[in-house]
């Protein structure tokens, strides 16, 4: 028991420093789209995690495991079809517009595992999702609260998101969470493949650019091949809905990190969405852990 407790304290710090991670992405991000397509991004992403992945862990993965390779597929293309959601929705909407609505996954995961597996979540865990999204908005919301197509795009990738996660809960437990990486980013980068192919997208135009080729370093190296990875090992030991309210943290430390970078003021309805969004991690570690279970 007490080594289960630990264990599960461990791969909530993980997925913390996913979110971490994920919010120095957002700054990386920027520079990157400051010299790179978001297609040449995705590409670059995606390729290089599954060469670095396949280098690194090549032991585990000569063996062929047809079932594996099957879900790392269904995550690889809930991955690439989610973040292409996300791209095109951002050139409808504000940043900070889809930050907020981005993160309703937190919202959207427990509500899906309910009607996926037929467990109705805690009042708790209902509360912290609805918390940290009260939060989220305090933290990105402006004054200009019209709804706009990207508002609605955004959604959708949310809900793809969302299905991602209890997807990755699902499997991780089930297999190697590092060979079922692989295989993700390998099918994510053979979309990605597919897509530059299609739509003719320039990858090498902007080499020059230090501070675009930095950012897709850190995309690729930090925010995908190592984040990705930590985060389908962590969720081998957390529940869903759990680790979509940790991961969701991501908007908090995207905060931070801008602050850190580009010297943004701090408001007082920040601070309290802040706030609102630790509340909600303690109202859900409040609830007595217990393992999905689909």
């Amino acid at each position: 028991m007490e080594n289960g407790k630990k264990t599960m304290l461990t791969a909530d710090f993980v997925l913390l420093l996913v979110a971490a991670i994920w919010g120095g992405g957002f700054v990386a991000g920027k520079l990157a789209l400051s010299g790179f397509s978001p297609l040449a991004i995705l590409f670059y992403r995606f390729c290089g995690a599954a060469v670095l992945l396949g280098i690194l862990s090549f032991r585990k993965i000569h063996k062929m495991d047809f079932k594996l390779m099957r879900c790392g597929m269904v995550l690889g293309t809930f991955q690439f079809a989610g973040l292409l959601i996300q791209l095109i929705g951002l050139q409808y909407t504000t940043p900070a517009k889809q930050s907020f609505l981005a993160a309703s996954y937190v919202v959207f995961t427990p509500v899906l595992l309910w009607i996926i597996s037929k467990i109705r979540p805690k009042n708790k865990e209902l509360l912290a999702a609805i918390v940290a999204l009260c939060g989220i908005g305090f933290i990105t919301l402006n004054r200009d609260l019209q709804i706009q197509a990207g508002d609605l795009i955004t959604l959708v990738f949310a809900l793809v998101f969302s299905v991602q996660i209890i997807m990755t809960g699902k499997y991780t437990r089930r297999y190697d969470a590092v060979v079922l990486t692989f295989y993700q980013f390998c099918f994510s980068g053979c979309l990605s493949i597919a897509a530059v192919l299609l739509t003719h997208t320039k990858l090498i135009h902007a080499i020059n650019n230090g501070a675009a080729v930095a950012g897709v370093g850190y995309l690729l190296f930090i925010n995908t091949a190592l984040a990705i990875c930590l985060q389908n090992i962590a969720q081998r030991y957390a529940k869903p809905s759990h680790a979509a309210l940790l991961l969701s943290m991501e908007s908090v430390f995207g905060l931070l990190f801008s602050i850190l970078v580009y010297g943004e003021r701090v408001k007082g309805h920040v601070l309290f969405g802040c706030v609102l969004v630790l509340t909600a991690v303690f109202i859900s570690k409040g609830v007595k852990a217990s393992r999905s279970t689909i």
